[in-house]
């Protein structure tokens, strides 16, 4: 049994690095030798778990070694890797306990041998080692050729092994240009390592995007015999990245429309609220009641502009379970929705079929697909509007459609219709660019598609397609 002031001596007098660890293995101390080789400040690695400097393969193995601490599986000896300023290091190390009279155990790590690059991974190589390792590893020669690619790389190139051994590295790792990746091996070749931002292109087109972490192989003479890449998967962190930024390009486009929207029937019912507090008495009754039916209208548009922007938030957080969906009864209920849109335009609409087929989907979505979709057409037709709806089978889909006998469309215009918070006809009425926006991403959430159909002077054919209710999924 020791006391700690032996184990701190012990350190400052080995010759070779020496790292002092706790039975959770985060150093306690280290000498001079061992900040060299890890060219790091002594107040930056005190506390902090020793494999946290390590690459990947040899991390594994030291962080086993205290996951489940039991002084009796000690001596151990490892490989340890490391990145340095320019190259990689590897050495031999020796784990060594020690008891102490008072307190719990520590670990003394002894850096026995520093290796040459070549020699750890041919070992490696022979023995197997790489292979069942989670991280995607792969290994060129001094050709920049694959001569090995683990299971994790496999897996997630979606690759056999025989389809990646012999091919050159930059046809698996796509870079800007050529000359990018020129530099990268020749940078490679001079012995230096790098950590750079990469995408692979699976066989059937899906883009992953990673963090290559690629080392020199170098042998005894410092010679260059290829190279050792770590790859981490960030596809989820990168997708996650373009959708923020989508949503922050969608936000400042919405906040401009919806402060737009909002302003316009808010400033008409503030201008007839002044009217009647100002004039109540001199105002005739009928014009008065006139009055009130528009701030009435012109509420019903508010509250539906909140509505909207509650579905599409609601859309944005909630995934749903699809159900067959009966769509007779939702179509009553979008069109008893907009009795107050078709009573102000005097719309006439027909529908065309009788019998309605059930699609799968979510019954509150597909309300507000028909909403938005009957509101245009009433908004948007003729003067007055004539509107018909209906559906097409088309073998396993069903295709609604509302249409209308308005000015119609331009190819320009129908390529704008769906994107965000676009408006084509602010001339005739100041509608709000957020519904079409709703539709398609409830089709998308739904598995399904939205068209449309349209010529200038011929009106238009607005439409979305589901998936047929099997016979067997109907209630």
């Amino acid at each position: 049994m020791f006391d700690e002031q032996y184990s701190q001596a012990l350190v400052n007098a080995v010759d070779s690095p020496v790292f002092l660890l706790d039975y959770n293995g985060q150093i306690l101390m280290a000498n001079n030798q061992a900040f060299s080789i890890l060219e790091r400040e002594p107040e930056t690695i005190i506390g902090a778990p020793l494999w946290q400097y390590m690459e990947s393969t040899p991390a594994y193995s030291l962080q086993a070694a205290f996951e489940s601490f039991d002084p009796e599986q000690f001596p151990l000896n490892l490989k340890l890797h490391w990145r340095c300023s320019r190259s990689n290091c590897w050495a031999n190390a020796t784990l060594a306990v020690i008891l102490l009279a008072d307190g719990p155990p520590q670990v003394m790590c002894t850096i026995t041998q520093m290796l040459d690059s070549y020699s750890v991974i041919e070992g490696m190589l022979h023995a197997g080692t790489l292979e069942q390792i989670p991280q995607p590893i792969c290994v060129t020669d001094e050709n920049d050729v694959f001569r090995y690619c683990n299971k994790a790389l496999r897996d997630l190139v979606d690759r056999d092994f025989s389809e990646i051994i012999g091919i050159p590295g930059v046809s698996i790792f796509s870079y800007e240009n050529e000359e990018e990746a020129a530099i990268r091996i020749e940078q490679r070749h001079k012995g230096e390592s790098e950590t750079y931002e990469s995408t692979i292109m699976r066989p059937n087109g899906e883009l992953v995007y990673v963090i290559v972490s690629a080392s020199p192989i170098m042998d005894s003479a410092n010679r260059y015999r290829g190279a050792i890449a770590f790859i981490t998967d960030m596809t989820s962190q990168k997708l996650a990245e373009q959708e923020l930024r989508r949503s922050n390009t969608e936000l400042d486009a919405f906040s401009h429309t919806v402060a737009h929207d909002l302003k316009s029937p808010l400033s008409v019912l503030l201008g007839f609220a002044d009217l009647l507090e100002t004039e109540i008495f001199n105002i005739p009754q009928d014009d008065a009641i006139e009055y009130l039916r528009t701030m009435g209208q012109t509420t019903q548009k508010m509250i539906n502009i909140v509505d909207e922007l509650l579905l599409l938030s609601q859309m944005r957080k909630s995934d749903v379970t699809l159900v067959p969906v009966d769509m007779e009864f939702i179509v009553n209920e979008a069109l008893m929705g907009v009795a107050y849109l078709r009573n102000q335009h005097r719309a006439q609409i027909t529908v065309a079929t009788q019998s309605w087929p059930k699609a799968m989907g979510y019954p509150a979505w597909i309300e507000a697909v028909w909403s938005n979709y009957i509101s245009n057409a009433i908004k948007y037709g003729g003067e007055p509007p004539h509107i018909e709806i209906g559906a097409t089978e088309e073998g396993d889909w069903i295709r609604y459609w509302v249409r209308d006998d308005g000015e119609g469309l331009t190819q320009e215009q129908i390529g704008l219709l769906f994107k965000p918070f676009e408006r084509l006809h602010t001339e005739r009425t100041k509608g709000h660019g957020i519904g079409l926006t709703i539709v398609q991403r409830i089709m998308v959430k739904l598995g399904g598609e939205v068209g449309v159909e349209s010529m200038p002077g011929e009106g238009s054919i607005f439409s979305f397609r589901l998936r047929r209710a099997l016979a067997v999924e109907s209630p």
